[in-house]
């Protein structure tokens, strides 16, 4: 019986000790698509409108998860040849894991956002569907903020797992005390 006290104890302090942040990896969802104030995100697939429990990774020692919003603007054209264009507006919200402290640089935000512009017109340019119908893209970044425990939905993290487990332990730990 001790055994079972100790194992549940050892598993209490597991499950309390498990702090490292968690995160949608380098992960982003896609929260706005209009193009002449139209909202297309109808067309967008469902997987780049919600998080995905795949991208869920733990941040390493000494690392945060951040957050920060990335809005597009673009001018849309029919086609490669076209010359009328139409105001398009993309907006994502994004994570990733860093180091603590560096969440509030400015450089930090401008770099990010410089990587977000070319890495979104290589990835248009690429389609055979949106490449040239594209131009003059711009992104700029919002604040980076760290977001602590809410980054991850609770269904995602295992957080309820983890619960579970704690509770197991402890109503172990009762009953071995009453007996």
């Amino acid at each position: 019986m001790f055994l079972v006290l100790l194992l549940s104890f050892a598993l209490v302090v597991v499950v309390a000790g498990d702090d490292h942040a968690k995160c949608y990896s380098d992960a982003s969802i896609m929260t706005v698509f209009t193009i002449e104030g139209e909202d297309l995100m109808d067309a967008v697939d469902e997987s780049e409108k919600a998080w995905q429990k795949s991208s869920v990774a733990e941040c390493g020692e000494g690392n945060v998860c951040f957050q920060y919003d990335v809005n597009v603007t673009a001018d849309a054209r029919e086609s490669e040849t076209a010359v009328e264009t139409a105001p398009g507006v993309m907006k994502f919200t994004t994570q990733g894991c860093m180091p603590e402290g560096t969440t509030d640089s400015d450089e930090l935000r401008q770099g990010i956002c410089a990587i977000w512009e070319q890495e979104l017109v290589n990835s248009l340019e690429a389609d055979p569907e949106s490449a040239g119908m594209f131009i003059n893209v711009a992104a700029e970044c919002g604040e980076v903020v760290a977001c602590g425990e809410s980054c991850v939905s609770k269904e995602h993290s295992g957080a309820a797992g983890l619960q579970a487990q704690l509770s197991l332990a402890l109503l172990t730990t009762f009953i071995y005390l009453l007996f």
